[in-house]
């Protein structure tokens, strides 16, 4: 009795809810007009308020990029709208009140044929709100249409007064099928078919009510500045005989993993300074082949200690190297006669390196690898060190015979072995050799059940060196976001320090800009004068580290980005990655010549002719 009493009150404050009381689920604003038959549904929300919260609106609304990209925008603009006249379409200025409006597009499907013989007619459905009559909205819109029905080959005088949905619209006859509008309360319908009567007729359900879409919204977030909603089982289903063979393969092969996908989402939304990027994959029931693998464990926030606080790229994910590689080889090959040739030349493959890549190599490593910098490192769990360190140094002897192949100046006495170095009590094994130009010393450590490999010993060193209780990146501020995704089974993370990568490209961006005043003046016009890009505090201030993470659901797999773009910014991959590829690439190249000389000079005994490939023309 007292227990329920506790119950009823705190139902009565609010703090409880019944478990039959339904949650109110937010959807795009214009999915309410969107019948809920539509294959493919595309919604742009240019009221979104919250998007005047971001980072990029505010880095856009600084004086000094308004200065710098300005002049650059207003002449790119006079170029596209000189371009439009000229093919007799209207005003770019005048069309500018639609990014302050909500616009949607819808695929519906087919619509039955309209007399015998002929071929069924795409349904499709445009709407806007352009609120009243004599709103900027209304009037951009009333010239864009006017614009494409001219190129339709309509006139104005084309279309006779109907009635759609039981309001009054028009229609008129458009190839084998029909074209209809209608303008009500501030929302425009048009479509062909009976798109625009399903739009508007209060019976026929909406994509805001569907269940399925409900469910995808829950994760986007409803707040959506776009939304892009493609329902995968219903393209199978109604259109799934008449898919060309490649691409039935892919997509009716429950093997490869995507014939049992109800749904596909990808939202765009403002979240406070961010805005979040979200890929919803909506499969339920058993998942197999892509999702499986998508679909691995969650990841163990430890594994994020091995990277220092000031690592500024870092990618984590769980994936099962060995079921990959099942995948990827089931795959491969489109007949069983190309699958026997496959499967016959990794068997040579193995035998040449005298261990099994499959069952040896890829049998020894666990499930999780991560990859951080500044200094480029991986991390990888292993099932069996002993078997993985063997496996390693069966490869060399395989590697340097390509090494030779490749570069047949080298000695024929060149070899490629695995060292060791001791530092602070812990083994260092690296990769040494003889008569080749080694710009780069891969080199690996064992902690606990992880493997944590780098370019170079010194990195090792360096790692080893680090105290224990030095700061890592779970406890930089930036990562809040990302460490609290980890906590929530993350399956694969990305994090990015976008405010770090800024600053190191920043010079390599006034250089480009630099480099375009070599162009004729009117290219010139659409490049920003480099004495005019902002100071790289002024963006820097604005930005945050970037995030993403997937995640498996019981019905389905969710990918999430937070970031200033929404999407994950490639800059600190350019910036990390010239760091750790293209620098020694460039050396190497630069070096390659010299040093191939140095050896011709001070070469002992004649060269020898370069002995022949390990088998290598055969793979």
């Amino acid at each position: 009795m007292r227990a329920t009493r506790i119950a009823t009150a705190l139902l009565a404050v609010g703090l409880v809810r019944p478990a039959s009381a339904a949650e109110p689920v937010a959807t795009h604003p214009l999915a309410r007009h969107i019948p809920a038959e539509s294959l493919l549904f595309v919604g742009y929300d240019g009221k979104n308020q919250a998007c005047r919260g971001t980072a990029v609106f505010k880095i856009a609304a600084e004086p000094e990029v308004k200065a710098a990209f300005g002049p650059p925008l207003a002449a790119l603009e006079r170029l596209v709208a000189a371009k439009v006249r000229k093919s007799g379409g209207p005003d770019l200025a005048a069309l500018r009140p639609l990014l302050g409006t909500r616009v949607g597009f819808a695929f519906l499907g087919l619509s039955p044929p309209a007399a015998e013989g002929m071929e069924p007619q795409p349904e499709l459905l445009f709407v806007a709100e352009v609120g009243k009559p004599d709103s900027a909205e209304s009037k951009a819109v009333g010239l864009l249409l006017d614009f494409l029905l001219r190129k339709a080959g309509l006139g104005p005088d084309a279309f006779k007064a109907a009635t759609i949905g039981g309001l009054r619209g028009h229609r008129t006859d458009f190839g084998h099928t029909t074209l209809s509008y209608v303008t009500t309360k501030g929302l425009l319908a048009l479509g062909t078919g009976e798109a625009v009567a399903k739009a508007l007729d209060a019976n026929t359900s909406k994509l805001s009510g569907s269940k399925e879409f409900q469910r995808a919204t829950r994760e986007t977030g409803g707040n959506e500045l776009l939304i892009a909603y493609y329902a995968h089982g219903a393209v199978l289903l109604r259109f799934g005989m008449f898919l060309p063979p490649k691409a039935a393969r892919f997509l009716l092969n429950r093997p490869f993993g995507l014939a049992n996908v109800k749904s596909l989402t990808f939202a765009l939304a403002p979240n406070g300074r961010e805005l979040k990027g979200t890929v919803f994959v909506c499969a339920p029931g058993q998942r197999t082949g892509v999702l499986k693998l998508l679909g691995g464990r969650p990841l163990s926030p430890d594994i994020a200690k091995f990277a220092p606080e000031r690592a500024a790229l870092f990618y984590a994910t769980s994936l099962d190297a060995a079921a990959a590689w099942d995948f990827v080889v089931a795959h491969a090959a489109r007949t069983p006669g190309a699958q026997r040739r496959l499967q016959e030349r990794l068997t040579r493959l193995n035998e040449q390196l005298g261990f099994d890549l499959r069952a040896d190599l890829l049998g020894s490593l666990g499930d999780e690898l991560a990859v951080f910098s500044p200094e480029p490192t991986v991390v990888v769990k292993l099932r069996d060190p002993a078997k993985f360190k063997k496996c390693v140094e069966a490869a060399l002897p395989f590697l340097a015979d390509l090494f030779k192949e490749q570069f047949r100046r080298l000695d024929d006495d060149a070899v490629l072995k695995l060292a060791t170095t001791t530092h602070q009590g812990r083994t260092i094994t690296y990769v040494d050799g003889e008569g080749f130009p080694l710009l780069v010393q891969p080199s690996y450590t064992l902690v606990g059940d992880y493997a944590v490999i780098a370019a170079y010993p010194t990195k090792l060193k360096a790692f080893i060196a680090r105290p224990p209780d030095a700061r890592t990146l779970l406890d930089k501020a930036d990562f809040g976001t990302a460490r609290l995704q980890l906590q929530r089974g993350a399956t694969s993370l990305y994090y990015a320090d976008l405010r770090a990568s800024w600053a190191d490209l920043h010079d390599g961006l006034s250089a480009l800009a630099g480099a375009f005043r070599v162009l004729p003046p009117a290219a010139r016009k659409l490049c920003p004068d480099p004495a005019a890009l902002p100071a790289p505090a002024v963006i820097s201030k604005h930005l945050f580290g970037t995030s993403a993470v997937c995640r498996t659901l019981d019905d389905g797999v969710v990918w999430e980005c937070r970031s200033a773009l929404g999407v994950p910014t490639p800059l600190p991959v350019f910036s990390q990655g010239a760091r750790a590829i293209i620098k020694p690439a460039v050396y190497f190249g630069i070096l390659k010549e010299p040093i191939g000389e140095l050896r011709r000079k001070f070469r002992r005994k004649p060269p020898a002719p370069p002995p022949p490939p390990r088998g290598l023309r055969d793979f």
